[in-house]
């Protein structure tokens, strides 16, 4: 038979081993679970919201597109392809009159043209669904590469959006406002846009 002292230091030792067994499963659980999530944090990425992509929107216009639009003399305006709606060129052209400069339709051009028509204003209108429509504004002109001096049309001004086809003509208007908003800015112009009015200062 074991002794009375051999049996209390094997119970002790056992002891011993079962403490030093738990509190390394305890160590390991909490360095994995910190692992897990300091893994979480460094891989999660906020998103960027409404608001801060509209703000670059804006910027982007503000930087890029209405610089183009300081000097222009005159612009000749039209809607290509086969948007059924008659109504949207004229609600386009009535705001159009808001501008302190020549504005023809593309169709009136002539050969030789005697009027100054320095860009291309158009709006196309695409299908991108049974009710949803794409409205994209453009204003194409002549620039001139910097590097080698060579004289290109390109578009220098643009706004698209997605809109219902029951907001078509509400939504061209609008991109139209702000294209006028955009010239009176660049060319240090005030005005109050209106529906088809404008009162401006000098």
């Amino acid at each position: 038979m074991l002794s009375r002292s051999l049996k209390v230091s094997l119970l002790l030792s056992v002891a011993l081993c079962s403490f030093n067994l738990a509190q390394a499963e305890e160590s390991s659980t909490t360095v994995t679970t910190t692992t897990t999530s300091s893994s979480s944090t460094t891989t999660v990425e906020k998103s960027p919201t409404l608001a801060e992509m509209e703000g670059h929107r804006h910027k982007m216009r503000d930087d890029l597109m209405t610089p183009s639009l300081k000097g222009l003399r005159g612009i000749s305006f039209g809607i290509p392809g086969h948007y059924g709606d008659a109504t949207a060129e004229q609600t386009a052209l009535n705001k159009l009159k808001q501008l302190p400069i020549p504005v023809s339709k593309i169709i009136d051009l002539k050969h030789a043209e005697s009027k100054p028509v320095d860009a291309i204003l158009q709006v196309k209108v695409l299908e991108t669904g049974s009710d949803c429509r794409l409205v994209e504004l453009s204003l194409t002109q002549w620039t001139k590469i910097m590097r080698n001096g060579q004289e290109v049309k390109s578009v220098t001004y643009s706004d698209q959006t997605v809109t219902h086809k029951n907001t078509v003509n509400d939504t061209i208007g609008k991109m139209v406002n702000q294209f006028v908003l955009d010239f009176m800015k660049a060319n240090h112009q005030q005005t109050t846009v209106t529906e088809g009015k404008s009162n401006k200062k000098s």
